[in-house]
């Protein structure tokens, strides 16, 4: 049973070889968009496919946090491949399942289901200098809330005609998903000061020009609001950061660290740039064509 992956990324240079190296041991093909990326990603992405992973790479640069409204004109659009199933994973989102057992679990050709996140959180015990957040960061929270905002969708071959993806891939309209129990996703939403910086600003802003208010990733919002009253976090602050990631309290954290199938070593990581001036810079500048178109 073939099984693909569709994901739109920004500015994810950090982390998006891993991510790629990683799940492309389990997939057969990954669908990566780029949603106008500052810091490297696109580079990094091309030079994966260059290198000949399974990556067919399309970019979409334009404003506005537009990530729902792509996934869904693709995954209806002529190019998805809805003969197998369907993985829609963020640029920080890992598989994490033994991979044989991954294969046996599909061939049964389950139902549409969701995979239940397992957060990472960056330690003072990390090997900072190990650019691999597999490798680096190998603390994950105790446990993770319960609910549709902590779990991803994966569509089944079976859902015939057209679907539609909710906000974050964390469901499919009018279709109800249960966890897996074997299948589960090894989140690492913070990784560093700019990465998490970087994504909070630059995520509030777009969601707000969409006109959506504070209605979609609160934890934007929140560390965005406290960038302004205190300015950036520290290094010390990674750890609550993460350990309190869409949750509003910090969780507690164990040693559990992401075995990939087969290890990996990392090629690009000198085609990675700062992501917060990059993305700042390349924010304001499309404003400002804007205004001036």
């Amino acid at each position: 049973m073939r099984c693909v992956s569709v994901s739109v990324v920004k500015n994810e240079a950090d982390v998006i070889e891993a991510m790629v190296r990683h799940n492309a041991q389990y997939l057969d093909y990954m669908t990566i968009i780029d949603n106008g990326s500052t810091d490297g990603t696109l580079q990094i992405l091309t030079a994966l496919r260059n290198e000949g992973l399974p990556i067919d790479l399309r970019e979409d640069p334009s404003l506005g946090h537009r990530q729902t409204t792509i996934i869904n004109e693709f995954v209806n659009g002529p190019d998805c491949d809805r003969t197998g199933f369907v993985f829609f994973l963020d640029g920080d989102e890992f598989l994490s399942c033994d991979r044989q057992m991954f294969r046996e679990v599909l061939a049964q050709r389950p139902a549409s289901f969701s995979m239940a996140w397992k957060t990472y959180v960056p330690t003072p015990k990390d090997r900072s200098r190990d650019p691999n957040v597999v490798t680096r960061i190998t603390h994950a929270r105790r446990r993770e809330p319960q609910g549709f905002a902590y779990a991803k969708a994966v569509l089944s071959p079976a859902e015939q005609g057209p679907v539609s993806v909710r906000a974050g891939s964390h469901g499919l309209r009018g279709i109800k998903l249960v966890p897996h129990p074997a299948i589960r996703l090894a989140h690492f939403p913070v990784r560093s000061v700019q990465q998490i910086a970087c994504k909070a600003l630059l995520g509030a802003w777009n969601i707000q020009l969409r006109g959506r208010g504070r209605q979609e990733a609160l934890q934007w919002f929140k560390l965005a609001d406290q960038i302004r009253a205190d300015g950036l976090p520290s290094a010390a602050d990674l750890q609550t950061l993460g350990a309190s990631y869409a949750v509003d309290r910090p969780m507690r954290v164990m040693a559990d660290p992401l075995i990939s199938p087969e290890p990996f070593a990392l090629r690009y990581t000198g085609m990675a740039k700062d992501p917060l001036l990059s993305g700042l810079i390349e924010f304001v500048d499309q404003l400002m064509a804007r205004v001036q178109g």
